[in-house]
């Protein structure tokens, strides 16, 4: 059994051992942000491509002006704000509790952002943590390390043609102070949704994003002066511009590292790549699935979402759904929504996932219009769902969710399932990390899909994992990555 294997089986949440999980300490709780007491921060709120709707006062994006000098500077700034940055603050009576643009487990924002630089007009080159209650940049490291990228990474090409690289680390303690060693997956899923807003909303501004998981990861945490049990680097991002051409990214096979007691930090260190070495595979969408009769087979909606100018309003207006009515959605809905999920806004991009053909995704129907309520595979190739098993599940669903009632009411709950020791066994330990990050990231886009429609929606990172096998009828060695509630939102009073 895989390292990767091991820690999921670990870390599942059972019905009998929950009850023994230690209390949380509140009172130990970290802080959500790193603070650099820097007297050069690069002020960022000046420069944001925004402005404000006179009658609903919804944000709107403005377009930048590549002859203006302030070109690149103003698309950095409005990018990190909906990247990860505070969209809304709430008083109590210690500090502000600050919303972000991307969701987190228990609002607790292990993600932390890094930029790299290089000929950026009144900013110099270097590297800088975005500071997120200010939104300025602080520097880490001065001067031009595009070099050094180079050399611990195997994007030559992507680099060679960008000014900005965008590094995402863990910041364990921020999750594990509360969720323990449960917390490295929801870390992940995390950094995929920070990462799916990045993606996404980045070709908005005339970038093309694209991904670099392959790095030498000890050579990045040390250039960085990472303590590597507390802090460590998970997925880079370069930003040419759109007009510059873009390789797809390879699956590592790499995958050496030390192990250490801690189950975060071996899971983690197990995946680390401490070697250059070319990519033997590359990313792919998963293959279509073959239904056995046609009957059991449903068409969805193959109709995209029509953003216009609603994409950056609805990621800068974001909130996690509470609670759901209990009412129908519709299968069109769904179809978009899943459409948008998988394939996100430029299906030509082929940088934008690490590895998702090896994520299968299930459906729990309660309440679809033009769906039986029962189990169903999606197959996100075709736009199309295989019935599994006629049923309304809805209770299952709830007492999976640990009797969270938002798995009750939803119209439907959308379940991504892995071979984890499949998955290893191809491309290395690294393959847990990639699982997750694209879960988080497909996660991010259903949520954005959902809300565009109007629709509530809300991840799920804690449930009684064998259940979920249960209910699918799919063997222990899948694992469950993660888990979406999709349906109508109570009205907020």
């Amino acid at each position: 059994m895989s390292t990767s294997s091991e820690y999921h089986n670990a870390t599942k949440y059972d019905p009998e051992t929950i009850g023994n999980m230690p209390e949380v300490d509140w009172s130990a709780q970290p802080r959500p942000f790193k603070e650099f007491h820097s007297k050069t921060r690069v002020e960022l709120r000046p420069h944001l491509l925004l402005a404000r709707d006179e009658e609903d006062d919804r944000p709107i994006l403005q377009q930048p002006d590549p002859t203006s000098p302030d070109y690149e500077l103003s698309r950095l700034a409005t990018l990190l704000l909906h990247i990860n940055g505070v969209t809304a603050q709430q008083p109590t009576h210690d500090e502000p509790v600050f919303f972000r643009s991307a969701p987190s487990a228990g609002a607790l924002y292990p993600t932390e952002i890094y930029v790299a630089l290089r000929q950026v007009n009144n900013v110099e080159d270097g590297i800088y943590n975005f500071q997120v209650k200010d939104h300025t940049l602080a520097p880490v490291l001065e001067g031009d390390y595009w070099r050094d990228l180079q050399a611990h990474t195997n994007e030559p090409l992507s680099l060679g043609t960008a000014k900005i690289v965008i590094l995402l680390s863990a910041v364990f303690l921020r999750s594990s102070w509360r969720y323990h060693d449960r917390a490295y997956r929801r870390i992940l899923l995390d950094t995929g949704h920070v990462l799916g807003n990045l993606m996404t909303f980045g070709s908005e501004l005339g970038y093309a994003p694209t991904t670099i998981s392959h790095f030498n990861d000890q050579a990045i945490d040390e250039m960085m002066f990472f303590n590597k049990e507390a802090e460590s680097t998970l997925i880079l991002a370069a930003l040419p511009d759109d007009t510059a051409p873009v390789e797809p990214l390879g699956v590592s096979t790499a995958i050496t590292g030390n192990l250490v007691e801690n189950n975060i930090q071996r899971v983690h260190q197990a995946a680390m790549i401490t070697a250059q070495e070319s990519p033997s595979t590359r990313p792919k969408m998963p293959e279509p699935l073959v239904g056995s009769t046609a009957q059991l087979t449903f068409a969805l909606s193959r109709r995209p979402i029509s953003w216009e100018d609603d994409l950056g309003p609805t990621i800068l207006l974001r909130r996690s759904t509470r609670t759901f009515t209990g009412a129908t959605m519709t299968s069109e809905q769904l179809g978009m929504i899943l459409g948008f999920g998988y394939r996100g806004i430029k299906a030509d991009k082929s940088g934008q996932f690490l590895d998702p053909a090896r994520i299968a995704t299930y459906l729990s129907v309660h309440r679809v219009e033009g769906l039986d309520a029962g189990l169903y595979r999606y197959d996100p190739c075709n736009s199309r769902v295989l019935l599994l098993r006629r049923g309304y599940f809805a209770r299952e669903d709830c007492e999976i969710g640990l009797g969270q009632e938002l798995m009750r009411d939803a119209s439907v709950i959308v379940y991504h399932l892995a071979d984890i020791d499949d998955a290893v066994t191809s491309t290395g330990e690294r393959a847990y990390r990639y699982l997750n990050l694209d879960a988080g990231h497909i996660g991010q886009r259903i949520n954005l899909a959902a809300l565009k429609l109007d629709l509530g929606v809300s991840g799920i990172g804690g449930y009684f994992d064998d259940q979920v096998n249960e209910l699918f009828h799919r063997p222990l060695t899948e694992g469950v990555i993660y888990a979406t509630c999709i349906g109508q939102p109570q009205p907020q009073g």
